[in-house]
């Protein structure tokens, strides 16, 4: 029983269930060729300040005692002594230079967990105390360097992307994170987690979110009074809904059922997604959507459904989604909630910024019952996706 409980914890740890409901955590930012890690490569470190403690319970293993954990017959190097822990405040032990005989360093930084929760606010959202320091000597012996972020807010990590061979965003995720980590690092498991927030590229950014209201000068290139900053790009470093793996997947463009419709007719998009790489994988298919023209400030888009679908190398399938009265509706400028006539765009992609888009017409205004903000056909009990393999 414990047993099966214990491997019941592992399998949740390493794969998401929905995106929006039990997010998931292990979330691939960015990968490089040397992923997942090569079991023939001869030795690599795990560094960091948590590399090696025990946390959640007594007598719990290391969440990144990746030596014994991973089960695996290789010659991994002694984690390293490097960060002491004081008051939340990190310290950097080592003033000479670090040197690492090593073919890939895996650093894990992180936020202590008490940095998070009530009461735990920061000014900030660079990594804690000498860990950017850390990253930077280590990045400094020009060996691939696999990040892993343990946190419970979005941090702002450009100068992280940059150089990191690979990042892996996995937030905290209890006594099998050892294990998860293992699994998803040497390629057992191929991650499939999609972001649940937008992770901006400095503080400057926040508050950054993809369903934000249009302004009256769009950021746009080349535009100098536009809503942009002259330092860095006006993008996310990753955008909601924004996560990778171990292969790719390509989409085409979504397609409507009709072109025009009623303010209470359904419509059916339907989305076609391939694995377009070489290994087996999952795919959070995602449905959003913009009413381009309103009485009041809309989202550029809106989340309106999504759905999971494996896919072995080559496959394809077709996902189809349901759009009604309640995905069109908005409140008016009394507070009515209605369907207003005009021009909408579907959006369909595997995050909110890299999508395909297609677009239909309501042709009438209808006021519709109750009161409150319409409610997403994805929030209701009832499933609007169905999905079958192509051929």
């Amino acid at each position: 029983m414990v047993h099966e409980r214990v491997l019941s914890v592992r399998r949740l740890a390493r794969r998401q269930t929905k995106l929006g409901t039990n997010t998931r955590e292990w979330i691939a930012l960015k990968l490089a060729a040397l992923f997942a890690l090569d079991q023939r490569r001869a030795e690599f470190r795990h560094l960091g300040v948590v590399a090696t403690l025990p946390r959640y319970k007594p007598g719990a293993d290391s969440p990144f005692d990746i030596r014994r954990q991973s089960g695996r017959n290789l010659r991994l190097g002694e984690p390293g002594d490097v960060l002491g822990q004081v008051v939340g405040v990190d310290v950097l032990r080592h003033e000479g230079n670090l040197q690492i005989q090593a073919n890939v360093v895996v650093l894990i930084v992180a936020e202590d967990e008490d940095m998070s929760g009530e009461a735990r606010n920061r000014s900030g959202l660079a990594l804690p105390g000498a860990q950017q320091a850390l990253f930077d000597r280590v990045a400094a012996q020009g060996k691939p360097v696999v990040v892993v972020l343990m946190n419970g807010r979005p941090l702002a990590l450009s100068h992280v992307a940059e150089r990191a061979a690979a990042i892996i965003e996995s937030w905290y995720l209890g006594i099998e994170h050892g294990h998860a980590l293992a699994d998803v690092l040497f390629g057992d498991v191929n991650p499939s987690g999609k972001l649940a927030c937008t992770l901006p590229r400095n503080v400057g950014q926040v508050p950054i979110y993809y369903n934000h209201k249009n302004t009256g000068r769009p950021p746009a290139f080349g535009e100098r009074y536009s809503s942009r900053y002259i330092d860095v790009p006006w993008t996310p470093l990753y955008p909601f809904g924004y996560g990778l793996s171990y292969t790719t997947f390509a989409y085409d463009p979504p397609q409507l059922s009709a072109s025009k419709i009623g303010p209470r007719d359904t419509l059916t998009v339907k989305v076609r997604v391939r694995n377009s790489g070489a290994r087996a994988g999952e795919e959070v298919v995602q449905l959003y959507l913009r009413d381009d023209v309103a009485s009041v400030t809309r989202p550029v888009r809106a989340l309106r459904g999504f759905a999971r679908v494996a896919l072995q190398p080559g496959a394809a399938s077709e996902l189809s989604f349901t759009l009604d009265q309640d995905d069109f509706a908005l409140l008016d400028q009394e507070f009515r909630r209605v369907v207003e006539p005009g021009r909408f765009t579907v959006f369909s992609g595997g995050n909110s910024e890299d999508l395909q888009s297609a677009q239909f017409e309501v042709t009438a205004a209808a006021k519709l019952p109750g009161l409150g903000s319409a409610i997403p056909r994805f929030m209701r009990l009832a499933p609007a996706v169905q999905r079958g393999p192509l051929p």
